[in-house]
C-alpha cells in the first residue's frame, strides 16, 4: 500500500515546515552545546567577542 495523490500533496505541504523546525533545532542545539568548532561561523554567535578592542585600555601615568 503506497502513498496516495492527497499523501503526496500533504507531505509537499509539510516538507518547507519541517525543514526549517530541522533548521531551528540544529541551531538551537549547537547554542546550547556551545560546539565552538561550528559556532564561531555562525554570524550572530559572540558578537561582542568580534567586536572588542583586542589592545587594552592603556595604564595611567605615575605622578
Amino acid at each position: 500500500m503506497g502513498l496516495g495523490k492527497k499523501q503526496m500533496e500533504q507531505l509537499g505541504a509539510f516538507s518547507l515546515s519541517a525543514a526549517a523546525y530541522g533548521v531551528g533545532s540544529l541551531v538551537a542545539l549547537l547554542y546550547v552545546t556551545e560546539w565552538k568548532a561550528v559556532c564561531k561561523y555562525i554570524p550572530f554567535y559572540n558578537m561582542a567577542e568580534k567586536f572588542r578592542d583586542p589592545l587594552p585600555p592603556p595604564k595611567p601615568k605615575p605622578t
